[in-house]
């Protein structure tokens, strides 16, 4: 192999220490020798090395060494993860692996847990691939097992595919982890309320309900970032200031569109557009002696005397711009759809009701859509 094929760690190895080759290979470097007592702890088996001889996972490594005794007794090198990620694919469950909830070529998949369930049901998907047979089994006999369910979704399955999150909601509701009930509806809105910090249910971008007491947000980078300066949006209740924050101290790590301080409540009084704070301190002055709170950055800064200083939606024509950047983006539609289904407030963006009856309509989000994709007018 060292001389039809590649020169790898197992061929220096050989050169060092077979006394064959040793006495002519001189110019070898002697390999590093372990303090005396001290053995050498195995590593990762889907990572080559180029010392430790075996792997961590006692099932992975005796079907590596079976192939390749060498693996065992002199290093752990990349041959040897090669053979763990091909001829002992299933026994060595690696990351590369094939995802369990996707059909794939390779056998078994990249959840030990999951691909364990499924070829107790089908020894196939460890024989001859995971196939779409495999993923439907993961899906469904061993739905609490495998990643695949969406936990923001009711559904007749139990449990999600985020482990984390399953486990919360299910610490709540066992039923939502039984077999015979399945991931219903309840079980969608215990994700998105008492489970709210390990569920990637809600959205970062948007304020919930004022007094709502649901915190963190569904995109776990972002809510780091905005919890990171600020405990409460993750302790007490992620409103208009987390929001804020998304959009503008974390914005890479959220992707929001920005968002005018002058839109959302703050703790400070006043906002740092001053057409929109003196229009709005015209018409209560609590928001400039006081604090900036939610009926500042709503009912005023979107009132028909504001709206067009402040920027914030409201007494405009273009249906679903909450902000009143000439854009419709997709955060606001959004939050028209959860306005319509009475998951939001109108207030949080009053400029979805154009007919000014109270309620978003089909018709109002079908006018918000068009705004979206050919610009307000």
């Amino acid at each position: 192999m060292c001389c039809d094929g590649v020169w790898d760690a197992t061929c220096v190895t050989i050169a060092r220490n077979v006394d064959e080759c040793a006495a002519s290979c001189t110019d070898c470097t002697p390999l590093p020798t372990p303090p005396p007592d001290t053995t050498p702890t195995p590593g990762p088996c889907c990572e080559g090395r180029d010392f430790n001889p075996g792997c961590e996972e006692e099932t992975c490594e005796s079907c590596v060494c079976n192939v390749d005794p060498v693996c065992c007794t002199d290093t752990w090198d990349a041959n040897c993860a090669i053979i763990a990620a091909e001829e002992c694919a299933v026994p060595c469950v690696c990351e590369e692996d094939g995802d369990c909830c996707e059909a794939h070529g390779g056998l078994g998949c990249n959840d030990r847990l999951c691909q364990d369930c499924v070829l107790e049901i089908d020894a196939a998907c460890g024989d001859t691939g995971w196939d779409a047979n495999c993923v439907g089994e993961a899906v469904a006999e061993c739905a609490l097992e495998c990643p695949c369910g969406d936990c923001c979704a009711a559904s007749a399955e139990p449990g999600c595919g985020d482990k984390f999150c399953q486990d919360c909601v299910c610490a709540v509701d066992e039923e939502c982890c039984d077999p015979e009930i399945g991931w219903d509806a309840r079980c969608d809105s215990i994700a998105r309320a008492e489970c709210s910090i390990a569920c990637p249910c809600n959205e970062c971008c948007e304020p919930q309900d004022e007094g709502s007491e649901i915190v963190g947000c569904g995109d776990k980078g972002c809510q780091d970032c905005v919890c990171a300066l600020d405990s409460n949006c993750c302790e007490a209740e992620w409103d208009g200031i987390c929001a804020a924050r998304a959009a503008d101290e974390c914005e890479r790590r959220c992707e929001c569109e920005p968002v005018s301080d002058c839109c959302v409540a703050g703790e400070e009084p006043g906002c740092s557009i001053s057409a929109c704070e003196e229009c709005v301190c015209g018409l209560d002055a609590f928001c400039c002696d006081e604090f900036w709170d939610g009926g500042c950055a709503g009912d005023l800064a979107t009132s028909a005397e504001c709206a067009s200083v402040c920027q914030c939606g409201g007494g405009g024509d273009c249906t679903g711009d909450c902000n009143g950047n000439g854009v419709v983006a997709i955060n606001e539609l959004i939050l028209g759809v959860r306005i319509s289904l009475g998951e939001s407030d109108l207030s949080a963006c009053p400029v979805f009701d154009s007919n000014g009856n109270g309620a978003v309509s089909i018709a109002e989000l079908v006018q918000a859509v068009n705004a979206a994709l050919d610009g307000c007018l």
